[in-house]
């Protein structure tokens, strides 16, 4: 059973109609994530795909965002051909910075 809670992604939606410091035509995902106690049950990918509907809906051709978490990194280069466009240190983590076309 598939179960979001609507803050999360009122949050999702809000961080990426007012994303800054972006090309026009370049949205967001600044943050997006699940209880332990709900993964491994479609709810991320489920707001990540409402988040992605929304952003197209608003006249948003590309989508960025920011990761240090390598699974996730691999699923979007893998589900959503996402690039590269940047790769930083921090905290002894590497960050992920994937843009791809909505």
């Amino acid at each position: 059973m598939l179960c979001l809670r609507p803050t999360c992604f009122v949050k999702a939606l809000t961080q990426i109609k007012h994303a800054s410091s972006l090309p026009n035509s370049t949205c967001e995902i600044a943050y997006i994530a699940v209880e332990k106690e709900f993964r491994k049950e479609g709810i991320g990918t489920s707001l990540i795909e409402l988040s992605l509907a929304y952003g197209e809906a608003c006249g948003y051709k590309y989508i960025q965002t920011k990761t240090s978490n390598q699974k996730l990194f691999k699923f979007y280069v893998k589900r959503y051909s996402a690039v590269v466009l940047k790769r930083f240190h921090a905290g002894g983590d590497t960050y992920h910075v994937i843009r791809w076309s909505l």
